[in-house]
């Protein structure tokens, strides 16, 4: 991260620093003239809160090609963004990754030269130290399947996604709505002695995988720190000096709580 802010620093450009965000202060701070804003009509504003990645970087990009004066951008699901430099990771999220047209990371040409790569992501963290909780016990249930997994249909190893479950009781029960919604009889067939004496096998391990779980999530902030500085370079390199990161809403309510908004220059 220091490698983008140092820069930032070194050029004289202002962004807003993670220690002094704060969800309305921002605003005031980055443009105290209220009333240059409010002259730009909402005919000149391209404003959405995305959903899909994919829809990200060519809507920043068209803020460079068209005669939209305002945009507002807030991204969401990093997790799908296709890489440049990154090997992309199985599961379904390689389907999405390669219906996209054209690469969503690293966007600036200062990373581009530097051939920056991040891999996985991670959830925000913001939830989970509000709530004061552990990560829920689907996680650990998860990873007690993929040793099922590697013993009973090892060809089926980094293929199967299970994605949400919901509304069991024990994990026997878990195992069944697995079964039953990855359509695995092979699953479906393991003795419920079995998956007792997993329990017992691996629960010393599952307070070594919540903490693994909180220390994957405590670099979230960092990652998506730099996709969003990234975006915002991206458009300083093509000349939009008003160009800003700002903080909009309670990381708690809204994990992905940051916009970015660039201010063409008048005609």
């Amino acid at each position: 991260m220091l490698l983008l802010t140092d820069f930032f620093k070194r050029r004289g450009i202002p962004f807003l620093p993670a220690s002094s965000w704060s969800p309305m202060g921002n605003w005031n701070n980055w443009n105290r003239n209220s009333s240059q804003f409010l002259q730009i009509s909402f005919g000149d504003l391209f404003r959405r809160i995305y959903a899909d990645p994919s829809c990200d970087q060519p809507k920043i990009r068209s803020h460079a090609q068209n005669d939209c004066r305002l945009l507002c951008n807030i991204g969401c699901c990093y997790h799908l963004l296709r890489e440049r430099y990154s090997q992309q990771e199985f599961f379904v999220n390689k389907g999405l990754m390669d219906m996209q047209t054209d690469y969503g990371f690293p966007l600036s040409q200062y990373l581009q030269d530097r051939q920056v790569r991040m891999g996985r992501n991670a959830q925000s963290i913001e939830r989970t130290l509000d709530a004061k909780e552990l990560p829920n016990v689907t996680l650990y249930y998860r990873a007690l399947l993929e040793v099922l997994v590697c013993r009973h249909a090892p060809q089926l190893k980094n293929e199967l996604q299970v994605g949400k479950v919901r509304k069991f009781d024990s994990f026997e029960e878990y195992i069944q709505k697995c079964a039953t919604k990855l359509e695995a009889p092979w699953l479906a067939a393991i003795k419920g002695e079995e998956l007792h004496s997993l329990l017992q096998e691996y629960a010393t391990d599952k307070h070594y995988l919540d903490l693994f779980y909180l220390l994957r999530m405590s670099f979230a902030p960092v990652l998506e720190s730099l996709i969003l500085l990234d975006r915002l370079l991206y458009l300083k390199e093509l000349g939009y000096e008003r160009s800003y990161l700002i903080d909009l809403f309670d990381p708690v309510i809204s994990p992905r709580h940051f916009a970015i908004v660039s201010i063409k220059p008048q005609p």
